[in-house]
């Protein structure tokens, strides 16, 4: 099985964006906010709804983040989460 990186990729990221507003009332847009820090000031999401966030991302596609990925700062943002996610699901295909 062939995983097409770009449309995983951006339906990683809606998934994200839909999490972060359902569940965490945060709004974002997708296009403008992709390397934006998830606790900077302009998304604001707080430590516990991230590990949620993380939790509810594991639980959905299967996976389990890494302490070196969770070490990363760019591993907090919409582009490095999604990345991060995508990676572990090619790692799952091979």
């Amino acid at each position: 099985m062939v995983l097409n990186n770009i449309n995983i990729h951006e339906d990683v990221i809606k998934y994200i964006v839909t999490l972060l507003r359902d569940k965490f009332s945060i709004d974002i847009d997708s296009n403008t906010k992709r390397g934006e820090n998830f606790f900077g000031s302009n998304i604001g999401i707080s430590a516990k709804d991230m590990i949620y966030l993380l939790y509810l991302s594991e639980q959905r596609y299967n996976i389990c983040f890494e302490e070196n990925e969770i070490g990363s700062l760019s591993f907090f943002t919409l582009d490095g989460l999604s990345d991060s996610i995508v990676k572990h699901m090619k790692n799952m295909v091979r």
